[in-house]
């Protein structure tokens, strides 16, 4: 057995210790997401393994799941997912994780609310988060059920700190999406030449 399969091993035992110890049936592989989900559906919203310990706040647990290769990017039966709960919790450390997996999607809308972990940082006044959202990509103009962007978030609340940087960014995506809307005119009128 190698160094890697060792360490998997021991993170399967300490998901199943802690597992066990909420009465959930414990799990044969920490990628086995399927089979976890189908465990806890009647009591945990269908969530995904990492996504079950983020809720519950084992923070360690998911930053070696994330670190073990887990898929990030499964949704719940809410269409939550591992980084919108993040996001909701404000756990940067976490963020900053999920954000190195490029199967992670910024914009991702869940199913309830159609929001997005931006959305979701701005309601919750993260503005660290917010900013690195941003910086991975995540669109500030994305509305929810209500119609109301981050932007929109921020504006409606009282003392939000995101309102500056969710302004800045809508301006900046704006310009962004403006540059690449214009094709040049580059018809020019031909002539005969003999």
């Amino acid at each position: 057995m190698d160094e890697n399969q060792e360490k998997e091993l021991a993170l399967l035992a300490e998901c199943n210790k802690y597992l066990q110890e909420n009465d959930i049936p414990i799990v044969s592989s920490i990628h086995d997401q399927i089979r976890f989900r189908k465990n806890v559906e009647k009591t945990h919203d269908q969530d995904s393994l990492i996504e079950f310990v983020i809720k519950e706040k084992k923070y360690d647990l998911a930053k070696k799941l994330i670190e073990n290769g887990v898929f990030c990017d499964l949704e719940n039966n809410k269409g939550s997912t591992p980084l919108i709960r993040a996001c909701i919790q404000g756990n940067e450390e976490i963020v900053d994780l999920l954000l190195t997996k490029k199967e992670v999607n910024v914009n991702h809308e869940d199913r309830r609310q159609l929001a997005t972990p931006i959305i979701f940082a701005t309601i919750a006044n993260q503005k660290n988060i917010v900013k690195k959202l941003i910086d991975h990509g995540a669109f500030v103009t994305m509305k929810d059920v209500e119609l109301c962007s981050a932007l929109d978030h921020a504006r409606n609340a009282i003392g939000n700190d995101c309102l500056e940087i969710l302004q800045a960014a809508e301006n900046e995506q704006i310009k962004s999406k403006s540059k690449t809307d214009k094709t040049p005119n580059t018809a020019s009128k031909t002539r005969n030449i003999r």
